[in-house]
């Protein structure tokens, strides 16, 4: 239980948000010339050649969070001010506290040969996960919104959600909408109305 505890379903497969960050990141060098959110979606994470935008604070890896505001920091941005993030399936495994320099996870206590399968930033309540197997996570849904900054009495005006690529689930979009703030403007209020009452 202290380094994250036996088989928990709820715990060890979640749903998560990753910043694939902008076209020709520096750091991230798998992705040079191209866009990093296409060569994900086409190609799978790629956890052993993700960058250090983060400075690798909790280890080498693919990172990961449960927050999308978080992920925010690291989307991709596009010259029309879009931005993209992507929502994924993410198998955790056990996880241990990961800490810089960690190019994989600790062994499980009592063993020799056998690791954690997962790096967090804090076993009571993590929010930010670290992967090393692509595999373990799956690149399900690009969420594409705008963030509508401050309006004239320095209001924050609420994030519009522009596109979601996720296959008609309904109840997904609905929480994403939670998650990311209502749509801005009449027609896009009464389009979500409209997609409240289908579902």
């Amino acid at each position: 239980r202290k380094q994250g505890g036996g088989f928990d379903g709820l715990r060890m497969e979640r749903w998560l948000f990753h910043g694939p960050g902008t076209l020709n990141d520096p750091a991230q060098p798998q992705q040079q010339g191209g866009d990093p959110l296409q060569c994900i979606v086409e190609e799978g994470f790629q956890p052993l050649l993700a960058g250090s935008r983060t400075g690798a604070v909790y280890g080498a890896g693919t990172y990961f969070a449960r927050d999308s505001a978080y992920s925010d920091g690291y989307a991709r941005r596009a010259a029309d001010g879009t931005s993209c993030i992507i929502m994924s399936r993410v198998v955790l495994g056990r996880y241990a506290v990961g800490r810089a320099g960690m190019v994989q996870p600790p062994l499980l206590p009592g063993h020799g040969t056998r690791h954690y399968h997962s790096l967090v930033n804090s076993l009571e309540s993590p929010t930010i996960f670290v992967i090393q197997d692509g595999a373990c996570a799956y690149p399900a849904y690009v969420i594409s919104y705008r963030h509508g900054g401050r309006g004239r009495a320095g209001v924050a005006v609420p994030t519009q959600l522009c596109g979601l690529v996720c296959r008609g689930n309904a109840l997904l979009q609905a929480e994403l909408r939670r998650l990311l703030g209502p749509p801005a403007g009449p027609a896009a209020a009464a389009a979500a109305a409209a997609a409240a009452a289908a579902a």
